[in-house]
């Protein structure tokens, strides 16, 4: 009976050390992938002005100029274009080029 309890345990050690292991290594690849997305947040946060010289940004409020609808900026895209949602951010109205906003 002891010889079957220490070969539990011994068993048991193993795989704790290998599970640290793996934990550890995982802790890398969450760095990775932090680092990627804060590199992609300073990429997009880039401030452009619309016709009238207001800066177009995260959290800017904007008016579409074909419709007179009311929006946030709530990101900028990676193909330059301004994703905008009204209703406290609830409802995505569209993707918008810089001349179809204009600064509220």
């Amino acid at each position: 009976m002891e010889i079957l309890i220490s070969v539990v345990f011994l068993v048991f050690g193993v795989l704790q050390i290998i599970l640290f292991f793996k934990i550890w290594g995982m802790t890398n690849d969450i760095k990775s992938i932090k680092e990627k997305y804060l590199k992609e947040d300073n990429f997009t946060d880039v401030v452009e002005e619309d016709e009238t010289g207001n800066p177009l940004r995260k959290g800017v409020l904007v008016q579409n100029v074909s419709t007179g609808k009311q929006m946030r900026i709530k990101e900028i895209t990676q193909d330059g274009k301004y994703s905008c949602y009204s209703n406290n951010g609830l409802t995505h109205e569209g993707d918008f080029d810089k001349t179809e906003i204009k600064s509220f």
